[in-house]
Parts: C-alpha cells; sequence; structure tokens
C-alpha cells in the first residue's frame, strides 16, 4: 500500500462549507471587548497565531498513484487579528488575516494569501444595520474540485439589516455583491479557469425571524440571484431559494443553524438542464461540560464546474468533528467526513451520454497538548481519498502534520 502524505487535509475538502458558514450568518452580536485582550488607543484587538502543516506532501498536486505523485516539505504560518472600534453607538469592525504558505524545493508553489474584512455595525433599539466589504487575494485551491493552486481575487459588498416588528419577532433583508477573477493565465483540466468561472453574484435575501426562546429562532428566508459570468454569457444563472429552519445563540449550549429549503435554477443556455431540488445548510456546535465538543457541518448546494460540458454539479456533504479532553492538558480529537460531486451534463456534446459522480471521503484524528491557556500543540493524521470514473481524477492519500496555535 502506497503511503501519502496530504497537508491540504480537512480544510481543503471543506472549503465550500465554511464558505457557506459565513454566508449563512444574518447578524452578530454587539462585539465583546471583553475577550480581547489587546488594546492601542481606541482599538480592541483579538491576535490569533498559528503554525499549521508542519510535515511532507507527497502528493502535492493531487495527483493519481500512476501519475507518480510528488512530494515536498511545507508549513503555513497564519497570523490574523479580528479588530473592534466604538463609534458612540455604532461599532466599526475589521478582520485580517494572512496566510504565509512556503514549500522547500517547489518554490513556485510558494504564496503569500490575505483576507480583509471591514464592516460598519448599527445595532438600535428596534433596529439593526451591517454594512460590510471584503477582499480575498489567494493562490490556495479553491474548492474540492479544482487540484490546481490558481491565483484569484474575490471581492464582495453586503448591507444586512434587521427590525424588531413585535416583541419576539423581526423581518430583515440582505443583498450581497460577490465578484470571483482569476488572475492568471492557468488552465486545468484542458480549460481556462479565468475564461470559465469568472463572474459576478448578486443576492437578494428575505428574513423572517421568531424568538422562540432567548437562545433558540425559528427562521424562514427567501431569497433570489443572478450569476453573471464574464468570458462564459451561456452559462448566466438565475436562481430562487426558499429555506426554514432554526438558529441558535453564540451563548447557548447547542450553537450555530439548521436550514432546509428548496431551490430552482435556470441558465440562459437552453442545452444547460435546469434543476430544482432541496438545499441544506447546517453548522452546529454542542459542549458538554467543558471537556467534549461535537461539530457537525452539513450541505446541499449548486456550483458552477471548469468543464463546459458539465457546467454545474450538486454537491453534498457532511463532516463531523469530535473532541474529548482526556487527562489535564491533553485532549483527542476525532473527524470524518464525506463529499458527493454529482455532475449535470449539457444536453448536446460528447458529455451528455455519460455520467459522473465523484467522491471524497476524509478520516483524520490527532492528540493536542495545552502549553498554557492560549497555546496549543498538536499532532494529526488524516487519511483522504477520491473516486472518480475518470483515472486521473481519482487519488488516495495519508497525511501526519504538526501545528501550534496561539490565541489570547
Amino acid at each position: 500500500m502506497k503511503f501519502t502524505t496530504r497537508m491540504a487535509g480537512a480544510a481543503l475538502l471543506w472549503t465550500v462549507l465554511s464558505h457557506r458558514v459565513a454566508d449563512a450568518q444574518l447578524l452578530p452580536a454587539p462585539p465583546d471587548t471583553g475577550a480581547s485582550r489587546v488594546q492601542v488607543g481606541p482599538f480592541w484587538l483579538k491576535p490569533t497565531l498559528a503554525l499549521t502543516n508542519v510535515g511532507v506532501d507527497t502528493n502535492l498536486f493531487n495527483e493519481a498513484d500512476v501519475a507518480d505523485p510528488r512530494q515536498d516539505l511545507a508549513m503555513t504560518f497564519s497570523p490574523q487579528t479580528e479588530i473592534w472600534m466604538r463609534m458612540g453607538r455604532t461599532w466599526m469592525t475589521g478582520h485580517l488575516r494572512q496566510d504565509l504558505v512556503w514549500f522547500r524545493d517547489y518554490r513556485d508553489q510558494r504564496s503569500a494569501n490575505g483576507t480583509y474584512r471591514a464592516g460598519w455595525y448599527v445595532p438600535l433599539t428596534r433596529l439593526s444595520l451591517l454594512a460590510e466589504g471584503g477582499y480575498t487575494r489567494s493562490r490556495e485551491r479553491p474548492n474540492v474540485e479544482i487540484d490546481l493552486r490558481a491565483p484569484r481575487r474575490e471581492r464582495f459588498g453586503t448591507v444586512t439589516t434587521e427590525l424588531r416588528a413585535w416583541s419576539r419577532t423581526y423581518v430583515g433583508a440582505r443583498i450581497e455583491r460577490r465578484l470571483v477573477q482569476y488572475t492568471g493565465s492557468d488552465r486545468f483540466g484542458g480549460q481556462s479557469l479565468r475564461e470559465e468561472l469568472d463572474r459576478a453574484r448578486t443576492v437578494g435575501t428575505a428574513t423572517l425571524r421568531h424568538e422562540l426562546t432567548p437562545m433558540t429562532s425559528l427562521a424562514v428566508e427567501a431569497s433570489v440571484s443572478r450569476d453573471r459570468f464574464t468570458f462564459s454569457s451561456g452559462r448566466d444563472a438565475d436562481a430562487a431559494q426558499i429555506v426554514a429552519g432554526f438558529r441558535f445563540d453564540p451563548t447557548a449550549l447547542v450553537k450555530g443553524y439548521a436550514l432546509i429549503g428548496y431551490q430552482r435554477f435556470a441558465w440562459s443556455s437552453p442545452d444547460i438542464p435546469g434543476y430544482g431540488g432541496p438545499t441544506l445548510s447546517a453548522n452546529l456546535s454542542y459542549v458538554a461540560r467543558t471537556s467534549t465538543r461535537v461539530t457537525l457541518d452539513a450541505l446541499r448546494d449548486v456550483e458552477a464546474s471548469f468543464d463546459p460540458n458539465r457546467p454545474y454539479y450538486l454537491q453534498t456533504g457532511v463532516a463531523m468533528t469530535l473532541t474529548q479532553r482526556v487527562v489535564g492538558p491533553f485532549d483527542v480529537q476525532g473527524r470524518a467526513g464525506v463529499r458527493t460531486l454529482d455532475y449535470r451534463a449539457r444536453a448536446t456534446g460528447v458529455a451528455s451520454q455519460s455520467a459522473r459522480q465523484d467522491h471524497v471521503t476524509l478520516l483524520g484524528g490527532g492528540i493536542g497538548y495545552r502549553l498554557g491557556r492560549d497555546t496549543r500543540l498538536a499532532a494529526d493524521l488524516e487519511t483522504q481519498r477520491r473516486s472518480s470514473p475518470l483515472p486521473l481524477r481519482t487519488y488516495q492519500g495519508q497525511r501526519f502534520g504538526m501545528s501550534i496555535t496561539w490565541a489570547p
């Protein structure tokens, strides 16, 4: 059995899930300055430093076994901070993150990936408003479908508002504009990522939320969206979606949200089949007696593909993580996840005769040691596998990596 080491691990497998978590938040609570231990003038800061993925990546490009996968020594250094500044009854907020990715031999794969976000939060008596804008510059893999580390930029702007209409009932609205641009001439699977995936998405959402308890809300949300592709106008799409479910307060025993609903997509090109079906978005965590933590992520949604013959796929996934404190400063962690990419082909062309499903699975675990209240050292082992009808899209691997995190 061939032993391969994967340094991307769960972060790569669940990239899209993490994006959906951010998208699904409605309005945050006012900043908790008590959680910040750093103050510079009028600014409260909550910094974090992490050194992760320290180890050998023996399948650097997610190549099939028959392609003789290449290996390298890798590590990632990630400083980030949350920033708050009070302005009367309102808050200015910010988020800065830089990922410095280093490879020993394949220097052309090194990158400095930055994420920057700023916002203005206005919590009034009956009305709350949040305006945010952000920018990402990255050379990491954009999702589980594309194995190439292609440079890209993403920019977004959102405005979210919520009004307390009755004592426990809130109505709100949200509008978002997001731009995705691949900045190089990279090709993957014979296709130009810039020509196939550069796009702008506009989403408008109406929300209704009723507080069942101080910690639990019932939510109903309806949205419409438009995707406009810069160089492939035949892939332009209009969609409508309605979801319902529960949202839980960040201070509750169960935190997060679970939303299920129905969505319908229609594409401008007549040979791209429409889609209508269920949607799911969930991110839940549970902490028992400060020693056990369980998190669950789930997703079912439509995603654009780089393949012009199979222009989109239905993505379904679920992942679970269990962390258990054992003795003193030691804890153990287990992870498991599965993802299915169900591709939909054009009505014409060579791909229309063949169905395709890719499956990605992950199993992992590790042990952690608390060096102090703010610092954790961990060692992890993960196994990741992708199966596909296309032999060169199939790979499997294992990874062992070290990490250290400082979060005051």
